[in-house]
């Protein structure tokens, strides 16, 4: 919709809806999705697409009130204000782990070529795993207030018997640590939308027919918005070996590999007792989502937990900060907004010379 410049009034509107989807939108070295062997489970709205967004524009000619070149008109005449403003939704994203907390049957834990999807635990309802936060609030001891809740993150465990996992039937521990793909989970997440208003006025002079004179001032993001960038999106939820409970209480007085400060396993080890409820102890220590406590607006992301119980598992005493009986939480600004898109209010100034 346009309004072209009649009584010294110009403006002009659009509105566009529209809806890409694709399997991958990125073309650079990473595949980001799901199944590369099946990319139709990664068929999904595109990490670009804005479905709706709407623009406006607006110029007004001040008309003259004095006699040109009188002494009234460098003062009064030749004024122009414009403006532009932008109003979009945000564009979709997703989470994702690229450690081996999601698709580790297919690649092992540590895929070179692939960012695969995160799952939550309905992802069918993404606004569940919402907290009605921003996300880019922090307390005075710098926790955070994320936009999507940590503890709604579900990590899809291949049980033994399936996709090959073989089922222990002696004394050796089972194999419960395969992840799975989370097909259907690619580009649920969308963030939060962006508007933006653009002001300038524009003053010419005209000293003679031949010599002309424009200043500008140009206010860039006048009500100085801010645009969120999406939440943090990537974490590194499985670690790279773990011990369960029993292996790091049986370790330091026996000169084991499980010592906490001194691990001497290898890269993807995992050493534990047969017992089903030690081996749970192990894929805690190995899978660390990011601590949370409340629940809605409330849910915060410590920046410290504290020391695990009886001095096992993942925070204990050899990785406690400096001078405190705290370990940094694993992952801590997971979810939360810590970049923006675009500038605060910035103000040009200009001079244009026609001769």
């Amino acid at each position: 919709m346009e309004k072209r410049l009649s009584h010294h009034v110009q403006a002009g509107g659009s509105y566009t809806w529209s809806h890409s989807l694709d399997e991958q939108s990125d073309v650079g070295l990473f595949f980001t999705g799901n199944d590369p062997a099946h990319l139709r489970n990664s068929w999904a709205s595109s990490d670009f697409d804005r479905t709706h967004v709407f623009s406006a524009n607006f110029q007004v000619v001040v008309p003259n009130a004095a006699r040109a070149h009188s002494l009234e008109s460098y003062v009064t005449n030749d004024w122009t204000f414009s403006g532009i403003g932008i109003l979009q939704s945000g564009q979709p994203y997703s989470l994702y782990e690229f450690y081996g907390a999601a698709g580790s049957i297919n690649f092992g834990n540590y895929p070179t070529l692939m960012n695969p999807i995160l799952g939550i635990k309905d992802p069918k309802h993404p606004k569940t795993a919402l907290t009605g936060n921003k996300g880019a609030t922090r307390n005075s001891g710098g926790d955070y207030y994320p936009f999507i809740d940590p503890g709604q993150i579900a990590i899809n465990y291949v049980q033994p018997g399936q996709m090959g996992v073989p089922v222990s039937t002696g004394t050796d521990p089972q194999d419960i640590y395969e992840t799975n793909w989370n097909v259907g989970q690619r580009n649920i997440f969308r963030q939060s939308p962006q508007k933006r208003l653009d002001f300038s006025i524009h003053k010419a002079f005209h000293p003679t027919e031949r010599l002309a004179f424009q200043y500008d001032f140009n206010i860039f993001n006048l009500t100085n918005t801010t645009s969120l960038d999406i939440p943090q999106d990537q974490a590194q939820i499985r670690q790279n070996y773990a011990c369960s409970n029993s292996a790091i209480q049986a370790s330091p007085s026996n000169f084991l590999n499980c010592t906490p400060g001194s691990y001497f396993i290898n890269y993807a080890q995992i050493v534990t007792s047969p017992d089903p409820t030690d081996q749970q102890t192990a894929l805690h220590n190995l899978d660390q989502i990011p601590q949370t406590t409340g629940t809605g607006k409330a849910t915060r992301a410590p920046l410290e937990v504290p020391e695990n119980l009886n001095n096992l598992g993942s925070c204990s005493a050899p990785y406690f900060i400096q001078g405190k009986t705290t370990c940094p939480n694993n992952a801590a600004s997971f979810g939360s907004a810590t970049g923006t898109i675009g500038g605060n209010r910035a103000i040009t100034m200009g001079v244009h010379i026609t001769f």
